[in-house]
């Protein structure tokens, strides 16, 4: 985190959530790894990567908007 992020609470709020999506999108890459022949279960972790990746995406495009309108 830069120090500019330091002083604004709302692109902190939007960098730490982003980090915690990365954190758990590893988690579940390796989950899938282990579930290669469980097809159920591979299929809701997929599922479930997809939900976080559109999720990060979406923190990625308001945390781009922020940055524009207030310069931090």
């Amino acid at each position: 985190m830069d120090v500019n992020s330091q002083y604004c609470p709302a692109r902190r709020d939007i960098e730490e959530r982003s980090w915690v999506l990365v954190s758990k999108l590893a988690k579940l890459s390796s989950q899938l790894l282990n579930l290669l022949g469980n097809h159920q279960a591979f299929a809701e972790t997929k599922d479930e990567c997809a939900h976080v990746r559109t999720e990060f995406t979406e923190l990625a495009q308001r945390l781009q908007s922020h940055r524009l309108l207030h310069r931090c």
